[in-house]
């Protein structure tokens, strides 16, 4: 689905996601995503850097799409010595220690999630599996930077069934 030219920038138009003529160009080196309307009088549609791991999840989210990508490819991409303990066994799930564990996981999927707001995708938690990349459920509009109002579902602490507010 991801092709992948010479100039080192990816682009990826996966039906189910964008809207038909809609691409979104990635530059992995800047970590820089762009989603522009293709064949278009004005074919610019939003523009977002992300931080390093941010940008690693919403890649392995892309390519894994339509299916979700588990934890632990995200914890190997992010982190292979905390995947590897993971791995292991040596950390039981819903433990206090996988919690701690899974932390940079969580902190990158709501750093992603901030930025896909943009593109109209947000990643959707899939319970003790991983994250899947979908339409955001939010009213944000495309383009659209976004608020502080709209990012607090990102803050709360789904991931371990409680409410740190």
């Amino acid at each position: 689905m991801i092709e992948k030219p010479r100039n080192a920038i990816a682009y990826f138009s996966p039906p189910g996601l964008l809207p038909p003529g809609q691409v979104l160009a990635l530059n992995q080196a800047l970590r820089i995503a762009v989603l522009y309307q293709a064949e278009s009088e004005q074919p610019f549609v939003a523009m977002v850097q992300f931080s390093p791991q941010a940008f690693l999840l919403f890649q392995r989210a892309l390519d894994a799409f339509p299916q979700c990508c588990s934890f632990e490819e995200i914890l190997q991409s992010l982190s292979p010595a905390l995947a590897q303990h993971l791995l292991q066994g040596h950390v039981a799930e819903g433990s206090k220690s996988w919690v701690q564990l899974m932390r940079p996981v969580y902190k990158a999927a709501r750093k992603a999630t901030e930025g896909l707001l943009s593109f109209g995708l947000e990643l959707h938690s899939v319970r003790s599996m991983g994250y899947k990349i979908g339409p955001a459920r939010s009213s944000l509009s495309l383009g659209e930077p976004p608020s502080l109002a709209r990012l607090s579902f990102a803050r709360r602490g789904t991931h371990r069934g409680t409410d740190e507010r």
